[in-house]
Order: C-alpha cells, then sequence, then structure tokens
C-alpha cells in the first residue's frame, strides 16, 4: 500500500509545482495589460482588414504584430521595416528559383532541397533572429504551393499575396505604437526595474524594523524570481542602445535578477535576525532606494566600497551576498553621472561596413552541421507529406524552421512548446470554435469578437517569462493558420487536424535528425562560453593603453567589448534551456546552470570595471608617467591575466592555481608606487587605483567562490569532476 501511496504524493507534488508555476507565470505584472492591449489592437484592426477585403494568404498577418519590438516606437519602426524587406527579399528568391526548376520533378526536388540549406545556413549565420525567421518563413509558407498543378502566375500571386498581408499587419503595428507612445508614453525597462528594487527594499525594511513582510512585496518577489530576467534582457536585446550602454543595462539586469533570487529566498525562511542584522537590513534598504532614485532619473548611482570580507550574518545567512549584490550594481556606471558612456569610435570604425552575418559564416564547420541537419529534417517531412499525397500537413516544414536551434535543449524547448500551443490553439481554440461557435455568425464583427478573444489569451501567454512565452506565440499562429488562410469564415475542422497534424511530423523529424547526429548540449555550451568570455576579459587585461596605441587599442576594446556582451548574453539564452534536457547527466548539467547563473553577474561588474580602468588610463597615461609606474602597472595586468587564466583552466580540466596573494600583492606594489610618484600623475590615478582594488576584492572572491565549490563537470574532461574533493558543497 505505500508502494502505490508514494507515486500518488508524487504525482500531487508535481502537479501542485506545475499551477503554482502557471500560477506566477500568468500574474499579472506592472505593463503586461499595456502590452496585451496594444497586440489584441492591432491584430484585430489587421484581421479587419483581411476579412473585409477578402485577402488570400494572409496567415502571418496577424501573427507578426506578436513578434514586433514595442519597447519604443523607433524600435518597431526600423523593425518593421526590416521585416517587410526581408519578406519582400525571400519573396524574391522563391519566385525566381521555382520559375526556373518547377517543370522538372528531378530539378524542383534538388531545388527544394537547396532552398531549404539557404533558410537553415540564414538561420544559423545572421545575428538578426526576426530578420532570418521572416526570410525562412516567407519561403516554407509558399513552399508546399509549387508542388501544387497549376499557372505559375497563381503561384506568383500567392507569394505576393503573403508579403503583402504581412506588411499590412506590420504598419498596422507600427501605427498603433506611435499613437499609444503620443498618448502615454513609457519605459518599460526602467519602470520594472524599478518595480523589483522596491519589492527588494520593502522586504528589508520590514525586517530591518521586525514587522511583517507586506504580502504584496513577498507576492511580487516570488513571481519575479519565477519569471526571471529573461523579459528585460530581451528589452534590452531589441533596442537599438549604444552597445556599451547595452551592457552596462545588461549588468544590472543580472545583479537585480540575482537580488531578486537572493530576496525570494530570505522572504521564504523563518528568521530571527540580530539587532545588528536589522541595521545592516535598513542600511541595505537606504541602499536600494538610492540606487532605484538615481537610475528613475537617468542617473549613475553612488558606489559603495566593496568591502573585502562580508561579516557573517548567523540570523540571516544570505546577508552578507546580498550586501555585495547591491554593492556591486554602482559599478557598472562607475565614473560617469549620467547613464550614456561609450568610448570614441576608432577611424577605421567609422568607415567599417557591417556585415548583416556572422564573422565565420563560411569558415566555421558548425554552421555546415547545423544547416545541414535542418536540411536533412525538413526535406525528410517534404518527403513524407508528398508520398502521402497529404498537402494539408505541410506545416511540417515550418515547424523545422520554427524549432531548428543551436542545441538539444534549445530545440526540444521550442518542441514542447510548440506542440503544446499547437494543441491550444488548433484544437482546442481553432476545432471548438469551427464546431461550436462560427456556425452561428454571419457578420465579421462576431468573427471579431471571437478572434480578439483568442488573440488576447494568445498575448497574455506570450507575455510571461521564456518558459511558456513561445506557447502563447503558436497558440496565435495555429489559430491565425486556421482562420486567416483563406478569405472565407472556416467551419471545416480538417483544418485544423492537418494543421497539427503536420506540427508531429515536423517534429518527429526534427527529433531524429538533431538528436542523432551531431547533438549539441546547451550545458556545455554554456560553460564554453563563459570560459570563452573568461579568456577574452583576460585578453583585455593585456591591451597597451600606451598613447602611440590609442586607436588600435580602442579598435581592439571595442571588438572585446561587443564579443563579451553577446557572449554573456549567449551564456543566459543557454542557462534558460538547459532545462529542457534530458538523460544520465541532467543532474550535473542543471547544477552546473545554477553555478555559471550565479558567478555571471559578478563577472558582468568585473568586465565593466575593467572597461572603466581601461578608459581612465586611455585618458590620463598612467601607463607613461614613469617607467616604475608602468612596470608596475604592467605586472597588475599580468596577475590579473593569470587569475582569470587560472579560473579557465579550472573550468576546463579541473587544474587549481592560487594565484590570488599574487594579484593582491600586485596591486599593492601598484599603490606603493603610485603613491611615491603622487607629483607625476593625475587625481585620475587614484580613481584607477580604487577600481582596480574592487577588482581585485571581486575577482578574489569569486575564484575563491569557484574553488570551494565543487563542480559537476568540466569542459575538456568531465571525468575529472568525480576526483574534486569539495570544501563546501553548494545547494
Amino acid at each position: 500500500m505505500a508502494a502505490t501511496a508514494q507515486p500518488a504524493r508524487s504525482a500531487d507534488f508535481v502537479l501542485a509545482r506545475f499551477w503554482d508555476l502557471l500560477k506566477k507565470e500568468l500574474a499579472l505584472y506592472p505593463g503586461r495589460l499595456a502590452i496585451i492591449a496594444r497586440i489584441v489592437t492591432a491584430a484585430s484592426i489587421t484581421t479587419l482588414i483581411i476579412v473585409t477585403f477578402g485577402l488570400p494568404s494572409a496567415a502571418l498577418s496577424a501573427f507578426y504584430t506578436f513578434i514586433l519590438s514595442r519597447e519604443n516606437p523607433r524600435a518597431t519602426l526600423e523593425s518593421g521595416f526590416t521585416i517587410i524587406a526581408v519578406f519582400c527579399t525571400g519573396g524574391v528568391v522563391a519566385v525566381i528559383g521555382a520559375m526556373l526548376a518547377v517543370d522538372y520533378p528531378l530539378t524542383h526536388f534538388l531545388w527544394v532541397a537547396g532552398v531549404l540549406f539557404l533558410v537553415f545556413f540564414v538561420i544559423r549565420v545572421v545575428p538578426n533572429y526576426v530578420a532570418a525567421a521572416a526570410f525562412s518563413f516567407m519561403i516554407v509558407m509558399t513552399l508546399p504551393s509549387w508542388d501544387v498543378t497549376g499557372p505559375t502566375d497563381a503561384h506568383v500571386a500567392s507569394i505576393l499575396w503573403t508579403a503583402y498581408s504581412v506588411s499590412i499587419g506590420v504598419l498596422v503595428t507600427i501605427a498603433v505604437e506611435y499613437i499609444v507612445q503620443s498618448f502615454h508614453p513609457q519605459d518599460d525597462l526602467f519602470s520594472e526595474l524599478n518595480d523589483r528594487l522596491t519589492a527588494v527594499e520593502e522586504l528589508l525594511r520590514a525586517y530591518g524594523r521586525h514587522t511583517a513582510v507586506p504580502e504584496k512585496a513577498q507576492s511580487k518577489l516570488s513571481q519575479y524570481a519565477t519569471v526571471g530576467s529573461s523579459r528585460l534582457r530581451l528589452l534590452l536585446a531589441r533596442t537599438r542602445f549604444d552597445p556599451h550602454f547595452t551592457g552596462q543595462m545588461n549588468a544590472i539586469v543580472s545583479l537585480v535578477g540575482r537580488l531578486v533570487d537572493i530576496s525570494a529566498n530570505v522572504a521564504h525562511l523563518d528568521l530571527s535576525p540580530t539587532e545588528a542584522e536589522r541595521t545592516r537590513m535598513i542600511d541595505a534598504a537606504e541602499r536600494i532606494f538610492d540606487i532605484r532614485s538615481h537610475l528613475m532619473h537617468r542617473k549613475a548611482p553612488r558606489v559603495v566600497e566593496l568591502k573585502p570580507e562580508e561579516r557573517p550574518a548567523p540570523g540571516i545567512p544570505l546577508l552578507p551576498e546580498l550586501e555585495r549584490t547591491i554593492a556591486l550594481i554602482p559599478y557598472a556606471f562607475v565614473g560617469e553621472s549620467d547613464i550614456s558612456p561609450s568610448l570614441p569610435p576608432s577611424v577605421e570604425e567609422r568607415g567599417k561596413i557591417k556585415r548583416p552575418w556572422v564573422e565565420d559564416a563560411f569558415t566555421n564547420p558548425d554552421h555546415l552541421q547545423f544547416a545541414l541537419k535542418g536540411t536533412a529534417a525538413a526535406t525528410a517531412s517534404y518527403i513524407i507529406y508528398n508520398a502521402l499525397n497529404w498537402p494539408g500537413i505541410s506545416t511540417c516544414l515550418a515547424t523545422c524552421v520554427i524549432t531548428a536551434l543551436s542545441n538539444v535543449g534549445a530545440s526540444r524547448q521550442k518542441q514542447i512548446l510548440r506542440i503544446i500551443g499547437a494543441i491550444i490553439g488548433g484544437f482546442i481554440f481553432g476545432m471548438g470554435a469551427q464546431a461550436l461557435v462560427f456556425p452561428g455568425i454571419d457578420s465579421i464583427t462576431g468573427f471579431l469578437l471571437v478572434f480578439a478573444a483568442v488573440t488576447g489569451i494568445a498575448a497574455w501567454v506570450s507575455t510571461a517569462s521564456p518558459k511558456i512565452s513561445y506557447v502563447g506565440l503558436q497558440i496565435a499562429l495555429a489559430w491565425d493558420l486556421i482562420n486567416l488562410s483563406d478569405p472565407r469564415f472556416q467551419t471545416s475542422l480538417t483544418i485544423a487536424r492537418d494543421r497539427v497534424a503536420g506540427i508531429l511530423l515536423g517534429l518527429i523529424c526534427m527529433w531524429i535528425f538533431y538528436e542523432r547526429f551531431w547533438p549539441v548540449s546547451a550545458a556545455q555550451q554554456m560553460l564554453e562560453i563563459f570560459t570563452a568570455n573568461l579568456q577574452m576579459i583576460a585578453r583585455l587585461a593585456t591591451i597597451s593603453t600606451a598613447r602611440r596605441d590609442h586607436a588600435s587599442a580602442i579598435h581592439e576594446i571595442r571588438e572585446i567589448r561587443d564579443k563579451v556582451n553577446n557572449d554573456f548574453a549567449a551564456v543566459n539564452a543557454q542557462a534558460d534551456v538547459v532545462q529542457f534536457e534530458l538523460g544520465s547527466r541532467r543532474r550535473a548539467q542543471l547544477a552546473m546552470r545554477r553555478l555559471i547563473v550565479k558567478w555571471q553577474p559578478t563577472l558582468r561588474t568585473l568586465f565593466l570595471l575593467q572597461l572603466a580602468v581601461i578608459r581612465y588610463r586611455l585618458e590620463s597615461s598612467i601607463d607613461e608617467a614613469a617607467p616604475a609606474i608602468a612596470k608596475a602597472q604592467h605586472k597588475f595586468d599580468s596577475c590579473l591575466a593569470a587569475t582569470l587564466d587560472a579560473m579557465t583552466k579550472y573550468l576546463e580540466i579541473g587544474t587549481r592555481t592560487q594565484c590570488g596573494a599574487a594579484l593582491v600583492s600586485a596591486y599593492q606594489e601598484l599603490e606603493q608606487t603610485i603613491r611615491e610618484h603622487h607629483e607625476k600623475v593625475t587625481p585620475r590615478a587614484y580613481a584607477i587605483l580604487a577600481l582596480s582594488q574592487t577588482m581585485v576584492r571581486a575577482l578574489n572572491a569569486l575564484y575563491s567562490e569557484m574553488l570551494n565549490t565543487r563542480l559537476p563537470f568540466h569542459i575538456k574532461a568531465p571525468h575529472l569532476a568525480e576526483n574534486v574533493k569539495p570544501t563546501m558543497q553548494t545547494r
């Protein structure tokens, strides 16, 4: 009897956890209703135009109202016209290629395989995923029409109507955003940061005053801890800020996210803080208030000295880490009064043409492997649905494109969420409306009310965290494919059945080819990118800042800065999808994910501190003030790079190198040398010293934490992790 009771309790526990997650993901947060209202308005106006004028091939028109950026009208405008241009380009490629190869079965098949390879290659090498997806969508959505015997003019017209309908949806969305912005200017990024910091501040004040934690603050912390920082990172990714500013704000987002996670854990503990600990919590709350005030006025927060060792807090074990995280936030904007610093572009960079693809697009074999896997999966789907003579399941091609991501975890996440969204949008809403609602509707108004209701549900889900937001997009896509592919009201249930069957076929093919040929682990990628960042930051420490090298130094600094910022974003992206990887190493992969997510904010701040030190050195020429200073600075830089290299080696193969003492000694020597030659240096040199001291303390604390933590696995020698004896177990 006990054996049967245990699974029941386990199932109840999983169900309760799932329901709790769902409630938090779908809970209302500031600005959510406004975003949903704008999406529903744009989609409804687009649908009204499509249905009123009976435009064919308009399935993607309302869907693209979900895709466009909504951070500000300018970003929406740029993103919108990029989508229109890319859609037209994809249409031209589809028309020219099909017209040249449509008449002969062999050449037609080879053309299909070739254009599918182009689609997956573009998805892989074009950094702008929205543009790459638009190009791919245009091709795979119109590709099946060329398999049907008929006049070429009709096929070309179908492609043109698809591009035209998408353009309508994009233009309507741009117009809605400009109208909303004119009446209600807003800044979602800073508002959400302020809301998170306010919740942490209220928690700390409640503990500091020995009063009950406000239920609203506790609920918000729990919700924000569940949702994470992915939406804030997405807001930053879609804006057109200066790359350096974007990197700084990403550091703020990471630190605030870490602060929320710590506070959410504190809120659920039964704590008995001492009088001294309550005082420290009041001080921490005051610092957060100061940070909030400065950020909302677009001013850099005041820097608080980072103490070499946090005082222990027996009553609140997480308090030292919370204090250190708060202290690191102002360092993202160190040395600036306004939040808009940037390094001046060099002469070469001003004239440099930015390519729309990654630098190693034609040299990295990983891109070729990715494209071949995608082509094989999509071509297999194409052959199957043509062999079955079942054109209704051609959505398998779009499924292959949508779920084609760089590793197993990311692809599996998209596959699971796509099928869930397709079932909800296709079977539940699609078939339900066709069987129960649409037969009794004889007006556009009734249709629009139903359409807006389902779109609102999809928009609500799509504004959740990346854990489930993709379900909302797929609900909208399945719903639109059923109801907007043809200008007439659809009452046939076969359409929804065929769409979902096609999605299942695409998922099966993707599972076979992506998880059986050259599989890539998201956890492994996450760790590799993290260590690559360590190496790049170590390289940054060795760049010459002498006056004769200014032009080349600034050029290299900007290249490293952009690369590191992109890699930080990539680490976060991989961390989001590691949870979808299964297998015998899942527990180790999740443990590594927790460690990297914990270390990433500190490394981000170290990187920004290093950029600030280099900027000061470029301006003050401290290296050339005296030969002794230059020698001491070079020694400090070498020790800094050696420490970062030692961290890399530990993550790669488990080699332990104690270099903290050498770094501290190098800093003390630099400080002493500068003070001995104080008459030859500017006051900026002492600012460099203060920042260098903060870097030493933060870096040594991070490396010490790494060495005191048992790593689940290493990059180059996973088996060595089992031989590492832990001195401190991480939870």
